[in-house]
């Protein structure tokens, strides 16, 4: 009786006839032996093929139950994480109709507490271009509480403004940052957002900023004129900063007291525009009264 020598087992380099080899020099063991002891190094094509076709088959089925329960109308509500969150982290901004009467009476505050989110959301939502998340308000009012300020109407009991500001901290100086402004536009031309901007600069000295910056689109003009009656600078010219395209200025305010020089330079800056320009004035004047005296 004779045996039957089986065929030379002949693997591709796979990492795990990697691994065999390996262990063959180090331990001195034939690969037969592992191939034998763990099955999962020595499978056949044939296998190999059955398990691709298997796994196939379960994907197939996973999508036909997948396409039959989006055709199918939902019987099971599956909760909204952002929803549940309406009670603590997302309250739902108020659609009040404040309009300013004969005995309105405007006051100014600082944010309070979780009562006056809604109506901030409510301001800076409905006047400015740039939308903002409930995760922005909060990075905002909860860091610098003092920094969040409202104006109110006494008379309906609607905060008709809101400025929004933070404290950007270096070793070396403390640079505050106006991050939001909005005033109700019936209650606009009464220069609250005048004296919001200025409680929140004396609000942002007192904690000891050496600067303040904040940044406008070009095209709002009417917010550049109220910045720059405030003394405030045009530092550079940021292209397509806003999400709508347009550009923005980038505005900032130097404390004297914090950056003499600066200031001082600034200063000289503008006396010498304003004698360039009388200079020049008083040069067109000169000539047009020459001009007249040699034509009489």
């Amino acid at each position: 009786m004779t045996c039957k020598l089986e065929p030379e087992f002949k693997p591709t380099k796979t990492c795990n006839l990697v691994f065999i080899e390996q262990q063959q020099q180090q331990f001195n063991i034939r690969p037969t032996d592992l191939l034998h002891q763990n099955s999962r190094y020595a499978m056949s094509t044939a296998e190999t093929c059955n398990i691709i076709d298997n796994t196939i088959d379960s994907l197939k089925r996973s999508m036909a139950l997948i396409a039959e329960r989006l055709n199918k109308p939902s019987t099971q509500t599956i909760p909204n994480p952002i929803s549940t969150m309406t009670s603590e982290t997302l309250p739902e901004t108020s659609e009040m109709n404040c309009e300013p009467t004969e005995n309105s009476i405007i006051t100014f505050e600082t944010f309070k507490d979780e009562t006056q989110m809604p109506d901030i959301m409510r301001v800076i939502t409905k006047e400015l271009s740039e939308p903002y998340s409930i995760y922005t308000y909060r990075y905002f009012i909860k860091n610098w509480p003092e920094l969040c300020l409202l104006a109110k109407d006494t008379s309906n009991g609607c905060h008709i403004g809101v400025i929004v500001c933070k404290l950007d901290q270096e070793p070396k100086w403390r640079r505050g940052y106006i991050a939001m402004l909005a005033v109700e536009e019936a209650y606009r031309r009464r220069g609250i957002g005048m004296e919001l901007v200025k409680r929140s600069i004396e609000a942002m000295r007192q904690i000891g900023c050496d600067e303040v910056m904040l940044e406008t689109e070009v095209t709002n003009t009417k917010a550049l004129a109220l910045y720059s009656r405030l003394g405030f600078i045009r530092e550079r010219r940021l292209l397509r900063y806003y999400l709508n395209g347009v550009d923005a200025f980038r505005l900032k305010l130097l404390f004297a007291d914090c950056w003499p020089e600066q200031s001082s330079s600034i200063i000289d800056e503008l006396d010498n525009e304003i004698t360039d320009l009388t200079m020049t004035t008083a040069g067109r004047e000169n000539t047009n009264i020459g001009e007249a005296q040699e034509a009489c």
